[in-house]
């Protein structure tokens, strides 16, 4: 029954497809060219610092080297481990209690839960689905006395999701409420755990901080968070208090502490509160409310099981509904790019009209490259209506300037799409029009082998190879510093082993923007500098580029140091 609950209740979400972190994830292949590329690819800290190596890595690198962006498949294993968590929450359920109908009514209460929903909606928030899995897994295997089995669903549990830290202490509430004779046992779990810790927050680098991700630790900060979640959950957490409150039994003590224990990961963001952070933690809520209603009179719990399912259902539906419609935007922006790439093989694509949502969602991770689209960008003016989130990474590398428009124009060399209801339309006849306005501004970032730049490109570069260009000891381009929210000077490139450890500096208008160190390792990098304050803001700015040293390649007479791609400013 919770097996069947579950399919039936999520069958719909199969259809869904892929959305903003998705693109990501489903980009790793790209990055896979030998063996090694495997490993960075699979266990090098991304997103905050997070090595998910099973729930993002290996289940999109997967999944998009055998299917693509067919989602189905994607979306028949996320359904199908979902489908597993329940009925084994239905299993822990009676374990603790004694009752088969205390487990089913969990699991359905779970189900339909709002938490659980949102996480069901978006493919990269199955990681929470893979970790209440490993939890479930594990708890119950520790309930059963399969050690060995329990201590492997446990390690891969850190492949999953961070919140899998807070197991021992389920493992420690279980032995201390029912048998204290396995404290050891539990104890042993703590390892593990404590060097997750160790790892995660002293060892992995972290990138720079997005202010979302801070952590607030002072009681009101944690208690307010609390209510948030505990008011979003609403009605499934009254009636789960109401029976910790009622009840006052070991099971309801077992449930508080395990709701607790999944929500205090998130708990100290309070400036990040996400509806499918719920998604584990309200597997607790569905223990207790199922726990609550077995020790009812037969009318009573009829009574409260379908006035809570009832008053969880809408909430529930309408949030996966919310991330399948956003998911349907996006499919249709990127299959109409791809369509348009067909009639126009040899044209600049720009794609203007592009709200806010949809950029952020369907345009910033780029997933046109995941079907080998290139030269796809946003139409001048698009950052008006764009959030800039320089924290993310901005907007500057989206936006040709309107001198490369206007160009483009004049070549014939140019297709402009605009997002009309389920299709994108052609508007390039339209958009001349306003193409002769646009003035002679120029891009914020330049593409150093793209010959669209060239009048960007300054002195000191070699002729563009394999879609990229060498530099000497110095070279130099000129950029437009007006929509640099972040105010930094990116430079992505790559280092060839041959070069060594170098010192790579950047000026601005003649103002020094500092060096950093870049060691030679074959492996590309990305660099960012400060962008001097008398620089922001201005119209050209050149930037110069020096490495402190050179080296010459075997049978070439060239003095060559590093190879770039894009440089601007964001």
């Amino acid at each position: 029954m919770p097996f069947l609950a579950s399919l039936g209740f999520y069958w719909r979400t199969l259809g869904t497809w892929f959305r903003a972190d998705d693109f990501a994830w489903l980009g790793l292949r790209l990055s896979v060219h030998q063996p090694s590329d495997l490993w960075t690819a699979l266990f090098a800290p991304m997103a905050q610092g997070t090595v998910r190596f099973l729930s993002e890595r290996a289940f999109f690198l997967t999944l998009e080297s055998l299917f693509g962006l067919e989602a189905l498949p994607f979306r028949v294993v996320i359904v199908g481990a979902q489908c597993v968590s329940c009925v084994l929450l239905a299993l822990v359920t009676r374990k603790l209690t004694g009752s088969k109908v205390a487990g089913v009514l969990a699991a359905v209460f779970w189900t339909v839960s709002v938490g659980l929903s949102a996480a069901m909606g978006w493919m990269s928030s199955g990681n929470q689905i893979f970790c209440a899995a490993a939890i479930l897994g594990a708890l119950w295997l520790l309930l059963d006395r399969r050690m060995v089995a329990c201590w492997v669903v446990f390690l891969l549990g850190f492949g999953t999701l961070e919140s899998m830290v807070v197991f021992p202490a389920l493992a420690l509430a279980w032995v201390a409420l029912y048998d204290r004779s396995r404290w050891r046992q539990a104890a042993a779990l703590t390892v593990p755990s404590l060097g997750f810790l160790v790892l995660h927050f002293a060892v992995i680098p972290k990138a720079a901080a997005d202010p979302a991700y801070f952590l607030h630790l002072d009681p009101r900060s944690l208690g307010a968070t609390l209510w948030t979640y505990l008011v979003w959950a609403f009605p499934l957490s009254a009636v789960a208090g109401l029976a910790l409150v009622w009840l006052r039994n070991r099971p309801a003590l077992f449930g508080a502490i395990w709701f607790l224990a999944l929500l205090a990961p998130v708990l100290p963001l309070r400036d990040h509160t996400l509806h499918y952070y719920l998604a584990m933690p309200l597997m607790a809520l569905g223990f207790l409310a199922g726990l609550l209603c077995v020790c009812l009179p037969r009318p009573v719990m009829a009574l409260v099981a379908v006035g809570l399912v009832a008053g969880s259902w809408i909430p529930a539906r309408r949030a996966f509904y919310w991330q399948k419609e956003k998911a349907r935007a996006v499919q249709q922006l990127v299959r109409g790019v791809e369509a348009a790439r067909q009639q126009h093989p040899d044209r600049v694509i720009l794609l203007t009209g592009i709200s806010n949502e949809l950029f952020w969602d369907g345009v910033f991770d780029n997933p046109f490259r995941l079907l080998g689209l290139k030269e796809i960008y946003l139409a001048p003016g698009a950052e008006k209506q764009i959030d800039a989130h320089p924290e993310w990474g901005g907007i500057s590398q989206w936006l040709l300037g309107p001198a490369q428009v206007k160009e483009l124009f004049e070549q014939e060399r140019v297709a402009v799409y605009q997002p009309t209801g389920d299709s994108l339309r052609n508007v390039t006849a339209s958009f001349r029009l306003q193409a002769e306005r646009l003035g002679d501004a120029l891009a914020a970032f330049v593409d150093v082998a793209d010959p669209k730049f060239s009048q960007q490109v300054g002195s000191g570069w070699y002729a563009p190879e394999n879609g990229m260009r060498w530099m000497g000891a110095r070279a130099t381009v000129q950029v437009n510093a007006q929509v640099a929210p972040a105010g930094l000077i990116e430079l992505q490139g790559y280092a060839p082993q041959a070069l060594g450890t170098i010192q790579l500096s950047v000026s601005a208008n003649g103002i020094d923007a500092g060096p950093q160190s870049l060691t030679g390792a074959n492996q590309q990098f990305v660099l960012t500098y400060p962008l001097p304050a008398a620089a922001r803001g201005q119209g050209a700015v050149e930037l110069v580029i020096t490495a402190s040293r050179t080296f010459t390649p075997a049978q070439d007479q060239r003095q060559l140091s590093v190879v770039f791609g894009k440089i601007g400013v964001r």
